[in-house]
C-alpha cells in the first residue's frame, strides 16, 4: 500500500493464522485492499491432523508391543532353561569330581593299609627286633611298668636311650620306607606289646602309647585294623603341616597271634 511516498507492507504468517486465503481471492489488488480476503477455518478441521497423529502413534505402538512381548517371553524362557541346565552341568561336573576324589583317597588309604600290613609281617626286619623288646621286660606286670615308665622319663630328657632308638638299624629302615613311599608318609614308628617304643622314622611326640584309645582298639578289643579319622595340622604322633590320617595295624606271629 502506498501511503504519503513510504512504501508499508504488511506481512501475514499463515502457517500461524487461522484463516484460508482463497486463490480466487487476493489481499492485495491494484486499487487496494480487500476486505474479503480471509476465511476463518473450522476448529474440527484443525485437529484432525493430530488426531491422525495419535492414531498413527498408537498403531506404532501396538506393533512394538505385539512384536516385544513375544521377544521378551522367548528371551526368559531362554534364560531359564539356559540357567537350569548350567546348574545341572555344574552339579553333574561337582559331583563327578568329589566322587573321583573319593575314590582316589580310598584307594591312597587302601594302598598305605596294604603297605603297613607288609611292613608287619616282615619276619627278620620287624618281628625279630620286637620279639627281642618284649622278651627284655621282667615276668610281672608291676615290673614292666616301672621299666618303661623309667625309660619314658629317660625319653623325654632326651637322653642316650633316646637317640639310640633313633639310630638303631631298625629306625634306619623305617626311614628309608618312609622315603621310598614319598610325601604321603609322615612317619612310621614300631611299638612293643605294652605300647612302648621300639623303633621310629623320625621323633615321634612321646616314647609310650600303652594308655592311648587307638591302642586299646588293637590290644585289648582284637582289631586287625585302626584308622583315625582326620588329624588337624600340627597334631597327632608325627607333627605336619597339613591333616594327617593315623593308621595303625598289629605286628602277628606265625600263629596269627598279636605279639
Amino acid at each position: 500500500v502506498q501511503l504519503d511516498g513510504d512504501l508499508r507492507v504488511h506481512v501475514v504468517l499463515l502457517a500461524a493464522c487461522p484463516f484460508d486465503l482463497s486463490p480466487a481471492e487476493s489481499p492485495f489488488t491494484d486499487g487496494g485492499v480487500s476486505t474479503s480476503a480471509f476465511r476463518t477455518i473450522p476448529w474440527s478441521e484443525r485437529r484432525q491432523p493430530v488426531r491422525i497423529r495419535k492414531i498413527r502413534g498408537r498403531i506404532v505402538l501396538a506393533i512394538v508391543l505385539v512384536g516385544c512381548i513375544p521377544l521378551v517371553i522367548g528371551l526368559g524362557l531362554a534364560y531359564v532353561s539356559g540357567m537350569q541346565s548350567l546348574r545341572d552341568v555344574i552339579g553333574g561336573n561337582l559331583q563327578a569330581v568329589a566322587v573321583q576324589a573319593a575314590d582316589r583317597v580310598t584307594m591312597l588309604v587302601q594302598g598305605e593299609v596294604r603297605n603297613a600290613r607288609l611292613l608287619a609281617s616282615a619276619p627278620l626286619r620287624v618281628r625279630l627286633p620286637v620279639q627281642v623288646a618284649n622278651s627284655d621286660y621282667p615276668p610281672d606286670q608291676e615290673s614292666a611298668r616301672l621299666l618303661f615308665g623309667h625309660r619314658a622319663l629317660l625319653w623325654e630328657q632326651g637322653g642316650d636311650h633316646a637317640a639310640s632308638l633313633l639310630n638303631a638299624e631298625l629306625s634306619r629302615f623305617l626311614l628309608e620306607t618312609k622315603i621310598r613311599d614319598g610325601e604321603r608318609v609322615i612317619g612310621i614308628m614300631i611299638l612293643d606289646r605294652y605300647g612302648a617304643l621300639v623303633a621310629a622314622s623320625s621323633e615321634p611326640d612321646k616314647y609310650f602309647f600303652g594308655n592311648e584309645s587307638w591302642w586299646s582298639t588293637l590290644g585289648i578289643g582284637g582289631e586287625r585294623l585302626y584308622l583315625s579319622g582326620r588329624i588337624p595340622a600340627e597334631e597327632g604322633v608325627f607333627k605336619a603341616s597339613d591333616e594327617t590320617l593315623m593308621i595303625a595295624v598289629p605286628i602277628l606271629d606265625d600263629r596269627q597271634q598279636q605279639m
